[in-house]
């Protein structure tokens, strides 16, 4: 019986992540093996957001704008990956990761600073 309050889903991702053997008989997927289940790789999109949080999650709890930035582009760096600083949408993952982390921008003497809000807070 089907519960009327769950939502029908989209579930071409899985159709996607689970691979195909037409016609060749080797998957579509690159290191899945046919009959070896559901095999989803992460994107480097979301290798990104997990390398830039455990970066923000190293900072102090009190640290200039620019040298945050230095210290997030190093990190994602190790994983041939790339932020930029200017871009828009970097803006927006950074800014988004900065509120779940616990920081907050302020205006200390013309610098932005980031500043980790207490533990009580968050």
């Amino acid at each position: 019986m089907l519960n009327p309050r769950l939502k029908i889903g989209n579930v071409n991702l899985f159709k996607y992540a689970r691979g195909s053997t037409r016609g060749s008989g080797t998957p579509s997927i690159p290191g899945s093996t046919p009959g070896n289940g559901l095999v989803i790789h992460r994107t480097p999109l979301e290798t990104r957001r997990i390398l830039l949080e455990a970066a923000m999650r190293g900072l102090p709890a009190k640290i200039a704008a620019t040298k945050a930035y230095d210290r997030l582009e190093a990190a994602v760096k190790t994983q041939e990956l790339t932020i930029n600083r200017n871009k828009r949408a970097d803006q927006k993952i950074v800014g988004r990761l900065r509120k779940k982390v616990g920081y907050r921008v302020k205006n200390v003497g013309g610098v932005q600073t980031w500043q980790r809000l207490s533990k009580e807070a968050i």
